[in-house]
Formats: structure tokens, sequence, C-alpha cells
């Protein structure tokens, strides 16, 4: 549904900024095999060109919706979550039902680590990284009995969270493949850096003490630096202003 939908925006004149590939792969329990043998054979184009990888696993079997990134995505991916309706949520959107939903009472994004087919770009090919799911208990997993009938009976009869599923992961393609200066907030990173340095510190510290000083120190001047550049940002685009092609590239590739 989401290749027909950027299909049908493409037919009406609607070419986004950047390419948007769509992958399906096989063999993720045999040592994510699809996804890696892809990422190691175009490596070199996607370490020139790549951007973001979306990740969906376990699509859509439920109303929760759970989302994960690296840390500089985290943003944005709350942003797209408050654009796309919750069918369980009358004029609600996946960001209410997702703060709702939480345990603290917040849009929690997950930091991701290598556990699915993001595995190979986000720790090999250094790109930035979404994982995202909508569920909730999920039996049949593995199963034989993980088919059409669980799905359209059981798992999501009438195909709601499919389709929720569907909007938002075509809105965030659309949004990233278009925006003129990508959405990425470095600071975010740096204060989970910082946060798992200091981490690193606690958990040494029953048998032997460790000092990261100069390493917390190169966090927080990163977290400095990246706020003051993130505001020059917001203050830029919030005046309305662009960047000629030559220029945003740059801007991008920092």
């Amino acid at each position: 549904e989401v290749a027909r939908a950027l299909g049908t925006a493409v037919k009406q004149g609607f070419r986004p900024r950047r390419t948007i590939v769509l992958a399906n792969w096989d063999a993720e329990e045999d040592l994510l095999g699809g996804s890696t043998s892809w990422a190691k054979d175009n490596c070199a184009k996607l370490l020139r060109d790549g951007v973001v990888y979306v990740n969906l696993d376990s699509a859509a079997c439920g109303p929760e919706f759970n989302g994960g990134s690296t840390p500089a995505l985290a943003d944005f991916l709350r942003e797209a979550a408050k654009s796309v309706p919750h069918p369980d949520i009358p004029g609600g959107s996946v960001y209410d039902h997702w703060v709702k939903a939480s345990d603290s009472g917040t849009a929690a994004v997950d930091e991701i680590v290598g556990a699915t087919d993001y595995t190979a770009f986000q720790e090999n090919i250094g790109m930035s990284c979404i994982d995202m799911t909508f569920g909730e208990s999920y039996g049949v997993y593995h199963s034989m009995y993980d088919n059409y009938f669980w799905m359209s009976q059981i798992g999501d009869p009438g195909f709601r969270y499919n389709i929720t599923c569907s909007q938002l992961l075509a809105l965030i393609l659309w949004r990233l493949a278009n925006v003129e200066i990508l959405p990425m907030n470095y600071s975010n990173y740096a204060k989970s850096a910082l946060a798992a340095i200091e981490e690193v510190e606690r958990m040494a510290a029953s048998q032997k003490a460790i000092q990261l000083g100069r390493a917390k120190q190169a966090a927080r001047r990163w977290m400095e630096e990246s706020s003051a550049w993130e505001k020059k940002v917001r203050r830029f685009l919030a005046a309305g202003a662009s960047l000629d092609a030559k220029r945003a590239t740059e801007v991008n590739s920092l």
C-alpha cells in the first residue's frame, strides 16, 4: 500500500528530492542474511548516498505503537506520529495513543541496538535508522498459525492497524525524501552518548572504579555545539528561508 501511494504521487507529478528504495528481506532469522548481504553488496553507494533506513519487522497486529530510532531521529518520529490518526481515538493521533498506552506517560522512543534487519545499516554502514511496529500480544509468531486468517480475523480485523502503519510509514518516507534540511537532532545523540558513558562508570564501580572524564567532556561539548546548531536551523526554517542545492548538500553532509 505504501508503494501504491508513493507511485500515485509520482504519477500525479510529485517527485521526491531523494530516492526511496522499498525492500523485502529474506533470511532474517538466519543471521539477518538478506538485508546484510544487500547492504554489503551496496556498501559504497550507501556510504556515499544513504540517509535513513526505516525498518518494519512485525509491522502491525494490534493497536499499540512502539517506535525506536537512532537518537538523532527521535524527535522526527514523534512529530510524524502526531500527523497520523489512530483508529481507536476519534480525533486523536498515533502520538496520542502512544502517550496514553505508555507506562511513563510520554512518547518514549527506544534506542535501537542490533536486533533485526536494520543492524547492517546502523552498525556497519553508519546510517540513522527507525524501527517501528503496531502490536500487542503476538502468540502465533513463527508458528503455522501466523497466516492471513489469523491476521484478518484475530490480529487486525478490518486491517485498521495495518492501514495506520502504512499511513505512518508513507508519511515518514515522504518527509525524509523531500525535506530540504534533514531532521537530525544530534544533541539527542550526544545526550544518549553521555548517559551511556556514565552508565559504564556505574557498572564498573563495583569491581574497579574507572573515570571517563575526557569522554564525558567530549559528549558535553558535542551536546552544546549541536544544540546551538539546531537553534540556528530552527530560526532559519521559521524565517521561510531556503538553501541552494549545493549548500543544502553541504549542510546535510555535516
